[in-house]
């Protein structure tokens, strides 16, 4: 079995190599963005017949813009692999490095007009923010490497300037010095950046793996529900059975005081399992999802267990919203709502439901569904409460159905309202926020909610 600690140090591994390909892929965009600059600049500002030229300075430019294109394709395909590791950042940079130095290179090979030294120019700065850019990477190795290339760099061209360029070339202790230092510092600010940035993927990939092991928990506790309801309805049987036979009254008393115990612990046993799944769904992520294919699905459901209903939906296509859990959640907000219209008050519901969705005219931000039905309607004090939360209409109910979807929409950032008709029956309308994805405004066509009996990858009712 994997301990939590190297679970816990894969999940960091992850999401820190997940990262640092991401930064490679933008290292990739901003080199050849760099190279095309210094083309412009090579070609159209600095003074000298380029243009159509054949001299070694021109091949030279040529050749490192072919080379950090080809780079930067290499490395921009790796990161989107996640193939990057530390040996390929240290290679990385080092390539970095030096196309770099071939740049300023070729400053110092072919000086222009009043040139005074490499080190008064503004190119050797690049190395500095090169150093710096290392931050992207989240590699404290990759960052040393190129510090040390980058200060190798710098007294290699420096040297060479001096010696190529004097008397022209000045290039003073000091300044030299001052260059060196403003790269360490760059390489220290770059080290600690990655530094502080590790540990907070370390907290968060450690937050992420404890959200992962409760949301495990939840399932297999999802999952252990079903086979206490199996023991549960198997007692009940018994029970009846034994109520059923010739038996003295105080038996009968003590099996009928059983029976309601049982179905009481069912109640608890049901209860847990909508808080378990209401903390499931709400543990994932906010994520946007289709509206209609999810009404149609649970529509076919809710006609399937109540086929005595007359169901009628209008969705218009592509409206998206956004809801923790997706799916899962969405499902979850739609059928305890279509459910409870049906099954009213438990003596008597709804023979007739209506539901439209469509963008919010007055909120654009938002969709409105709405939900009619020609039940009983809410008793007074549910519409007293903060959405119906800890009260039912039925006997017995808990009033969890409607309290995880207030809990549920309220956490996605939307509304609900629960009203009764003037005519009877019960109203409830959801704001939903819009889905990132562009919603398609058309006509909304009505939906018979008469649909064929659920698949098995459909929602079940037990």
């Amino acid at each position: 079995m994997v301990s939590r600690e190297a679970h816990e140090r894969r999940a960091v591994e992850a999401l820190a190599a997940a990262y640092s390909n991401f930064g490679e892929s933008i290292l990739a965009v901003a080199r050849v963005g760099f190279r095309l600059a210094l083309v412009v600049r090579f070609f159209f500002l600095v003074p000298g017949p380029w243009l159509g030229s054949a001299s070694p300075r021109v091949m030279l430019a040529i050749a490192s813009t072919i080379a950090t294109v080809i780079f930067s394709l290499w490395t921009a395909a790796l990161a989107a692999r996640r193939a990057f590791r530390t040996s390929t950042h240290v290679l990385s940079a080092l390539i970095d490095v030096t196309l770099c130095t071939l740049a300023l290179f070729s400053t110092a090979r072919w000086p222009d007009a009043g040139y005074a030294g490499l080190i008064r120019k503004p190119d050797v700065a690049f190395l500095c923010v090169l150093v710096f850019a290392g931050t992207l990477r989240i590699e404290r190795r990759a960052i040393v490497v190129s510090t040390l290339a980058s200060l190798v760099a710098l007294f290699a061209l420096a040297h060479y300037d001096v010696v190529a360029n004097a008397p022209r070339a000045v290039c003073s202790t000091s300044d030299l010095a001052m260059m060196a230092i403003m790269i360490l510092v760059a390489g220290t600010a770059a080290w600690l950046a990655t530094l502080v940035t590790r540990r907070i993927l370390v907290r968060v990939a450690r937050e992420a793996s404890s959200a992962s092991r409760s949301r495990d928990q939840l399932r297999v506790l999802m999952r252990e529900h079903h086979d206490v309801r199996t023991q549960i309805s198997s007692a009940s049987l018994h029970l009846d059975l034994l109520l059923g036979k010739n038996v003295s009254d105080s038996v009968r008393a003590h099996a009928a005081t059983a029976a309601r115990a049982v179905a009481a612990i069912g109640d608890v046993a049901e209860g847990i399992r909508r808080r378990t799944f209401g903390e499931l769904v709400a543990s994932e992520a906010l994520a946007t999802v289709e509206l209609g294919p999810v009404i149609r699905d649970v529509a076919a459901c809710v006609t399937a267990r109540f086929p005595a209903v007359a169901l009628i939906c209008e969705i218009p296509p592509l409206t998206t919203v956004e809801l923790f859990g997706g799916e899962r959640g969405l499902v979850h907000v739609i059928i305890n709502i279509l459910v409870n219209a049906c099954e009213g008050n438990g003596r008597a519901g709804a023979s007739n439901i209506s539901l439209a969705a469509a963008p919010d005219s007055v909120r654009p931000d938002f969709v409105r569904v709405e939900v009619l039905d020609d039940g009983p309607g809410f008793q007074p004090e549910i519409l007293r409460s903060e959405g119906g939360s800890g009260l039912s209409m039925k006997a017995g109910g808990t009033g969890l159905g409607l309290g995880l979807v207030q809990s549920l929409v309220d956490a996605s950032g939307g509304e609900v309202a629960l009203e009764n008709q003037s005519g009877g029956g019960a109203r409830v309308v959801l704001w939903l926020r819009s889905g990132r994805m562009k919603s398609v405004t058309c006509a909304a066509s009505g939906l018979e909610a008469k649909l064929a009996p659920p698949s098995p990858d459909t929602i079940t009712f037990t």
